[in-house]
């Protein structure tokens, strides 16, 4: 049965108070940014609420504004009769949000809470990261939206980081946090069920370390992502294995910790726009598949000893360069930045500009190479 205008409005319950229980628990777990004591995380915003669906969350009670009530008739539907549906006035509405900018819709939902047992003893076969003192939001939501999109195994936070929870977090995770594994833990016990575990430990740092270029991030891996201006603990560094940096220009102190994280993530998966592992390079381009992700690895030159093979593989990866800046700036003119941008494209054009730096000798000249 197809829900109409005048049902979907019946629905809706009126509410002008302030000390409603719902609107008060709304405002309290947004103040928190943390899960509710039943395990309930309050979110904002259209986008955010079609990802809360779209991830299969019970929804326990979702808020209009009145400026907004024409929302409800796309929301509505998708969600049980079980919902609570309320309606409050602009002023209210805009009270009990974080946002400056109210898009008019919020909701409180149950997320599955995960251990990191549960995570450790996953079958994934990605990357697991473990985030010690990210502080800023933004930064973290970024990180579990790059978790998401490499396959990642799981997501530990330790002490001083950030609630995945808190609001900003949620909205640069674009929807990931809900469905990613992530588990708070104590740094030094986490360390303990890790190696038990039997992963390598690997933390980034902004100048010393083994280049990401030769780095070895094979088999089981545990990446370490410290505070943005300290970085990590001296003594949780001890505890690592390798540590691991990425080439950038020394007038540049240190890279964002949300960009870093993606980085070392796209380079240790490198799916496919599929979520599958990418087809070699030449493949692709054979099979006339759409620009994904390609690993540098993918891009060297054949060592046959041919000039023409060599510059070809030239012309191949400054293409793939071209195509990755096109993507961001296609992207760029559309979306916003933090909240809908598409980071994987953001990664691979930092990827491939900072690996392969494009001097003149690389604009290869293939017309002496082709008979005329």
């Amino acid at each position: 049965m197809v829900s109409g205008p005048h049902t979907v409005t019946a629905r809706l319950r009126r509410i002008e108070g302030k000390h409603n229980a719902l609107v008060k628990e709304l405002r309290q777990a947004f103040g928190r940014g943390e899960l509710t004591a039943s395990g309930e995380c309050a979110i904002e915003g259209a986008r955010v609420i079609e990802e809360a669906i779209r991830s299969g969350l019970k929804f326990h009670a979702v808020f209009f504004s009145e400026s907004a009530q024409g929302r409800a008739s796309k929301i509505l539907p998708q969600l049980g009769s079980h919902v609570e549906t309320l309606l409050l006035p602009d002023r209210l509405f805009a009270n009990v949000v974080p946002s400056e900018t109210p898009q008019g819709v919020a909701a409180l939902v149950h997320v599955k809470v995960f251990t990191s047992q549960e995570i450790l003893e996953s079958s994934s076969p990605g990357p697991l990261l473990v985030i010690a003192g990210v502080q800023d939001p933004g930064n973290l939501g970024t990180i579990l939206r790059s978790a998401e999109a490499f396959s990642a195994q799981g997501v530990l936070l330790g002490e001083g980081t950030v609630s995945a929870y808190n609001n900003k977090a949620v909205r640069a995770s674009a929807g990931s946090v809900f469905r990613l594994m992530t588990a708070k833990v104590q740094m030094l016990e986490a360390i303990g069920q890790i190696r038990a575990q039997a992963f390598r430990l690997m933390a980034t740092s902004s100048h010393k370390g083994t280049s990401l270029a030769v780095a070895d991030l094979s088999g089981r891996v545990a990446i370490f992502v410290g505070n943005e201006g300290s970085g990590i603990d001296k003594k949780l560094l001890a505890q690592m294995d390798e540590l691991i940096t990425i080439p950038h220009s020394q007038r540049v102190e240190s890279l964002n910790a949300g960009i870093a994280a993606s980085i070392i993530l796209c380079e240790e998966v490198d799916p496919d726009s599929s979520g599958h592992t990418a087809h070699p390079v030449s493949n692709r381009i054979a099979n006339h598949e759409p620009d994904g992700i390609v690993s540098w690895r993918e891009l060297q030159p054949i060592p046959i000893g041919h000039t023409m093979i060599t510059d070809l593989f030239q012309f191949l990866r400054l293409q793939v360069i071209v195509n990755a800046l096109r993507q961001i700036c296609n992207n760029l003119a559309v979306q916003v930045l933090g909240d809908d941008s598409n980071i994987q494209n953001h990664v691979i054009a930092f990827r491939f500009i900072h690996r392969h730096e494009i001097r003149r000798h690389d604009q290869i000249e293939l017309r002496s190479h082709i008979p005329r």
